[in-house]
């Protein structure tokens, strides 16, 4: 072994020797009107920042507010113009949720990365890598990662099975009344 395998098996060990972090906040998931913000497929159809394809899937949420929420969003559909009006935004209130929390400075030192290792535009291995670790790991439900739409923008990817007993949710129209809750 040398070289890239050694940085792998490293990051993976330190990976695991972060303590999960409790994180309670409010989040916002954006979806089309005829799905809930729970409504995702058990396994992964493609491949996401977090998420490799054929994966157990998770449900993605960004943190920070709103806005970066519809950005996240419009960074995947070719129609800008079709993005806000047939989104709808859901407020969901997480409690306690055990996260992998990668998104702080310290974290990131801590496992010898940079918040550019894990927002490359062409390179999801290392993100993936983050995330593999994460579902492996029984004393977490989720993981709090860096998003691309800003610098200060958070992503929170977590578990189906964490909605129970750590995560409540509304449903809202996108647009300006995105986030109130009806």
């Amino acid at each position: 072994m040398g070289g890239l395998a050694d940085f792998v098996v490293d990051l993976k060990e330190r990976l695991r020797d972060l303590p999960p972090r409790p994180f309670t906040g409010r989040v916002y998931r954006h979806s089309d009107p005829a799905h809930g913000p729970f409504d995702v497929p058990e396994i992964a159809p493609y491949e996401g920042r977090w998420i490799r394809k054929g994966q157990a899937n998770g449900v993605h949420a960004a943190v920070v507010g709103r806005l970066d929420a519809l950005l996240e969003q419009a960074r995947h559909v070719e129609d800008r113009d079709q993005v806000l009006p047939v989104r709808l935004m859901s407020v969901l209130r997480v409690m306690e949720l055990p996260v992998l929390d990668v998104s702080n400075t310290l974290a990131l030192e801590t496992c010898g990365l940079t918040r550019s290792d894990l927002l490359h535009p062409e390179d999801l291995e290392l993100p993936q890598l983050v995330g593999d670790v994460a579902w492996e790991r029984d004393d977490l439900l989720g993981l709090l990662g860096p998003s691309v739409v800003g610098p200060t923008a958070k992503t929170l990817v977590f578990r189906l099975d964490a909605v129970a007993e750590h995560v409540r949710g509304a449903r809202a129209a996108a647009g300006p009344a995105a986030g109130r809750a009806r």
